[in-house]
């Protein structure tokens, strides 16, 4: 804009806001209409995901608030009591497409970051420790002795070097501070990490099974460009096997990968990590599985590659590693899922832990 003594509005800082605090929306919602609005509602949560917007190095730490949103309102800010811009509105959470109460805006902290390395370089680079991660659950907390349900659970490695495995990290550790700031969610570690130049290190620490408490350096890596390959479907069509009473635990059928399967060029991702596994061909909708663990019909099929450890390979292997398994205890699985991914073959690992009945 070619223009001088234009008026502009504060920064404030959306790392300090806090769920419950008064917040405005200011926008031009549905058109020219209703231009220079402003709607006034909550900080109704912070470190908000969005399924729909995921990308493989993507940073997500959406603000929610109440206050209405509206097509037309993005890129309008959203500020606080004392006026200052702590957001950029941006989503909404609809069935009819217009504001329902749920609306989204980008942090200015994290916009602000993105702005400075644009003006500085053109492009903006973020660094990666080469892990998949969740938020942990209160199966993981659990596992390793967190008293309350925080932290980021390592699922898996991503595909070729991986700093964090270098560094001595594995697939169930849950990652509860970094650089000694404490860790609740995945929002905040993607951004402490995402940030941050390639090559500097971090240091990561950890909880395991049973409470085991280690810190590990990181040397960080520079993040791959994103790249989304359809991946085809797998063994749709695999009967569904009639579930044993110890795979009832998990509320589950399998059934092992077969020898055909080995000439199935699509699985040679799982038996070049695994040597074979276990398909999952049901999940019973009032079992511990449910919403974790997925069938071909629900958008999977996932395979379960170890039971607590113990490779899983054959029922016989299942009923094995839950044979002392009693109820109420957790079970944690390594699950390969199929992934978009084509440097994986179009197959990830992850952890998924669950309570058995």
């Amino acid at each position: 804009i070619d223009a001088r003594n234009l008026p502009t509005v504060g920064f404030g800082n959306s790392d300090s806001t806090r769920v419950g605090e008064w917040a405005l929306a200011v926008g031009n919602p549905l058109g020219e209409k209703f231009t220079f609005t402003v709607t006034a509602g909550i900080i109704s949560a912070k470190g908000r995901l969005l399924d729909g917007l995921r990308t493989s190095y993507g940073i997500q730490d959406f603000i929610q608030t109440d206050a209405a949103i509206n097509p037309g309102n993005s890129g309008g800010p959203l500020v606080n009591i004392q006026g200052q811009v702590i957001g950029i509105n941006s989503a909404i959470a609809s069935g009819t497409g217009y504001y329902d109460g749920y609306g989204f805006a980008i942090p200015i902290n994290l916009a602000r970051t993105v702005m400075d390395q644009l003006v500085k370089t053109g492009h903006v680079e973020r660094a990666v420790m080469g892990i998949r991660i969740d938020d942990a659950r209160q199966e993981d907390a659990e596992a390793v002795g967190l008293k309350q349900i925080r932290g980021v659970l390592v699922e898996s490695f991503s595909p070729g070097a991986s700093p964090a495995k270098e560094a001595g990290l594995q697939p169930g550790d849950v990652i509860v501070a970094l650089d000694g700031q404490p860790i609740d969610n995945m929002p905040q570690l993607q951004q402490k990490v995402g940030f941050k130049k390639p090559g500097e290190t971090v240091d990561v620490m950890v909880l395991r099974q049973g409470g085991e408490k280690k810190t590990f350096t990181v040397r960080l890596a520079r993040a791959p460009s994103d790249s989304d390959t359809e991946v085809a479907s797998t063994n749709g069509g695999r009967p569904k096997g009639d579930a044993s009473a110890k795979e009832e635990t998990l509320g589950i059928s399998v059934e092992p990968l077969s020898q055909d399967d080995r000439q199935d060029t699509r699985l040679s991702a799982v038996f070049a990590q695994a040597g074979g596994g276990l398909v999952i061909t049901g999940v019973a909708p009032d079992g511990p599985a449910y919403g974790r663990l997925f069938s071909a019909d629900d958008g999977g099929p996932d395979i379960i590659i170890s039971v607590n450890g113990t490779p899983t390979r054959t029922r016989a292997a299942l009923r094995e590693a839950l044979r002392k398994v009693k109820s109420g205890e957790i079970v944690t699985l390594q699950v390969m899922s199929r992934t978009g991914d084509p440097s994986s073959n179009g197959w990830s690992s992850r952890i998924v832990r669950l309570r058995a009945r």
